[in-house]
């Protein structure tokens, strides 16, 4: 691989390392593996990942072959925009449910 690709997939694999444990902080926590401090250093860290992988989003994206028409969210075009304001994930435009998924059907 491209050694100029590994640190922005070393950051993208820490992402991942940290949602999975996230998926299952309260296990980590009631058996002590993790402590409350962890736990805010573990948020603070996601938080950290996807601030310095937003600028990375779209070419993440392409990189792995996610065709241009599956990029229906608002955020997948300008993040921070999308962000200034509170909107519950929701989509103005739903035409994408009509399409189907090229990747998904191969699986």
């Amino acid at each position: 691989a491209d050694p100029s690709l590994k640190p922005v997939l070393s950051k993208l694999f820490s992402l991942h390392a940290l949602s999975r444990v996230k998926r299952d902080i309260g296990f980590f926590t009631m058996t002590g593996a993790l402590s409350p401090a962890q736990v805010g250093e573990i948020n603070t860290a996601v938080s950290v990942l996807c601030e310095e992988l937003g600028s990375s989003a779209l070419d993440l994206t392409e990189s792995f072959g996610v065709p241009e028409w599956m990029h229906h969210a608002p955020i997948a075009q300008d993040w921070k925009a999308y962000n200034l304001n509170e909107n519950n994930g929701e989509l103005d435009d739903q035409g994408y449910r009509g399409r189907t998924c090229i990747i998904a059907s191969k699986l």
